[in-house]
């Protein structure tokens, strides 16, 4: 997660312009990650890089860490849903790879999933 300087901890909040265009697409980006989105990751990176472009504290946007990090989870949950789902259809060997990256992240066990962590391992073991 993005660390606040010794500055920002200290300062009031930058009151940021809330019709800038970093604020405004940081308030996007947002919202679609509390909406859910598979592509989470790229999400997130784009907020803090429209963050960083404005000098925007979560804060500003009256979110937290926190809430981030509860975002990344939802995302991550989507995510690997989306992977069984295509895995069941018949889309496999790129797919269990993927599975496999997501579930080491550990944001999610196999019953958030939908499937039993037998069911989990036997798809991880076809690679």
């Amino acid at each position: 997660m993005r660390k606040k300087s010794a500055e920002q901890n200290n300062a009031e909040p930058n009151n940021a312009d809330k019709k800038s265009i970093p604020f405004l697409l940081s308030e996007a980006w947002l919202e679609t990650l509390r909406e859910g989105t598979v592509n989470y990751t790229n999400y997130v990176s784009h907020l803090y890089q429209e963050m960083d472009t404005g000098k925007i504290s979560l804060e500003d946007l009256g979110t937290s860490e926190e809430e981030i990090r509860g975002l990344i989870k939802k995302g991550s949950l989507l995510y690997a849903k989306s992977l069984i789902s295509r895995i069941k259809e018949g889309e496999e060997k790129k797919l269990i790879l993927l599975l496999g990256e997501e579930a080491k992240k550990g944001y999610f066990s196999a019953d958030d999933i939908g499937i039993s962590e037998k069911e989990l391992r036997d798809i991880l073991e076809r690679r």
